[in-house]
């Protein structure tokens, strides 16, 4: 996989992760393996004042279920 010929140091062999351009775009997006195998998690996004982006947080496990 290229991305683990990209950056050996962070990832398994088969490529943990994917910077990928949006077609006619400046913009990426990075895919990820989170380990876990079940898919799908939801991401927030903080906005500046001023509307730029400028957090993203996405909460892999829930603390209430490990307690």
């Amino acid at each position: 996989m290229q991305s683990y010929k990209n950056e050996p140091n962070y990832q398994r062999k088969g490529g943990d992760y994917i910077l990928w351009q949006l077609p006619k775009s400046e913009n990426n997006i990075a895919m990820f393996a989170s380990g876990l195998g079940d898919g799908f998690y939801h991401a927030l996004w903080g906005f500046d004042s001023s509307g730029e982006v400028c957090e993203l947080v996405i909460p892999f496990m829930n603390a209430e279920l490990y307690q």
